[in-house]
């Protein structure tokens, strides 16, 4: 047998199985008769909704109503409250830039030596010195200086006696 002849043969087979396939789909598209139901071993089959004595559909029983409340299935959780937010603590002024050097008293007033970043400052109560500090007064053994920016007051320790 050449293989001509064995894809003809083939060819031939898979025309008539589709062809009997289509017979078969046609046979099934016939509609049933109703006329007389169908028993299978004894056992008959009620269709849903239908009384076995009338043939009419049967009305639904009634629902009886909900009482509790319908919750939203999708609903998203509520996220959690934030925190209280902490107070920030109250600013504070920067340490004293500044070292006693030494001081002069005379008619005039009180004069002091200051040491601020590798120079000499010289200063009297009332005068304003670099990085917003204010002198305020010269007592014995202290200065009293002042932070303008924030008001607060800081001492620094002289060990004179006058």
């Amino acid at each position: 047998m050449t293989s001509d002849l064995r894809r003809r043969l083939l060819l031939l087979a898979a025309v008539m199985f589709t062809l009997w396939a289509l017979w078969q789909v046609r046979d099934a598209d016939e509609p049933v008769s109703r006329s007389a139901p169908a028993r299978r071993s004894g056992i008959e089959a009620p269709v849903a909704g239908m009384t076995p004595e009338s043939g009419r559909l049967m009305s639904l029983p009634e629902r009886s109503k909900v009482t509790e409340p319908v919750r939203d299935l999708f609903e998203l959780p509520q996220p959690p409250a934030p925190p209280p937010l902490a107070r920030a603590p109250a600013p504070v002024a920067p340490p004293l830039p500044f070292a006693y050097l030494g001081g002069i008293s005379d008619a005039g007033g009180t004069q002091v030596f200051l040491s601020w970043s590798g120079s000499t400052l010289v200063a009297m109560p009332g005068s304003r010195l670099a990085g917003g500090w204010l002198l305020e007064a010269v007592e014995p053994g202290r200065l009293v200086f002042n932070y303008e920016a924030l008001q607060q007051r800081q001492t620094l320790a002289t060990g004179d006696r006058r």
